[in-house]
């Protein structure tokens, strides 16, 4: 399953979620990390950095170690506008991670067809959302298993929600744009629901 949904926040509850993050204030704390931390699991694809700020997790980290803490004080902020949005969409389940990440042009990303490495968000039954919070190039791409079928490509858009099916995927970093921001959330799907 991968659903798009435009427009998926109200103006101004998306709004308010943009001006904390991609402010011209420039106050909003970023910090640098690897694109994708399992390039050993997954090998294909190009591997970046981005900066990232994490809100929430609570599944192992990648130093060994569990979190269950809020780890920025805008995470029940930004988890009150978007479990609503989740709900009308029929996601259920536990929040299990969320951040922000922004990517910027690198220069090995050279064509569309380029792409960082292929993941999935948690090993085991879970849904992906990512909001873009700017219009961008910098493609989600979608795949079958770990990356040798394309089954769909998704150009970030202002307000845009794409949720999936703990598909394989990847970002791709932007080329024409200065940045490419979204907000990514993972939930362990509930089968109790």
């Amino acid at each position: 399953m991968i659903e798009v949904i435009d427009n998926a926040l109200d103006e101004p509850i998306f709004k308010s979620i943009t001006d904390i993050v991609i402010s011209d204030e420039g106050n909003f704390p970023w910090y640098l990390i690897k694109d994708i931390y399992n390039i050993n699991k997954f090998p294909n694809g190009i591997q970046t950095y981005q900066l990232t700020h994490h809100l929430f997790s609570n599944i192992k980290e990648y130093n060994g170690g569990y979190s269950l803490e809020d780890k920025s004080p805008h995470t029940r902020f930004i988890h009150k506008l978007i479990i609503p949005v989740l709900k009308k969409n029929k996601i259920y389940g536990d929040i299990v991670k969320s951040k922000f990440n922004l990517l910027f042009p690198h220069p090995k990303i050279n064509s569309n067809l380029d792409h960082n490495v292929t993941h999935i968000d948690l090993d085991e039954p879970h849904y992906s959302i990512l909001l873009y919070l700017n219009d961008s190039d910098g493609d989600t791409v979608f795949f079958k298993d770990k990356g040798n079928i394309e089954l769909k490509r998704i150009t970030p858009k202002s307000n845009r929600m794409i949720i999936s099916n703990g598909l394989y995927h990847t970002s791709t970093n932007p080329i024409k744009f200065n940045f490419r921001a979204v907000l990514n959330i993972v939930v362990r799907k509930n089968n109790e629901i």
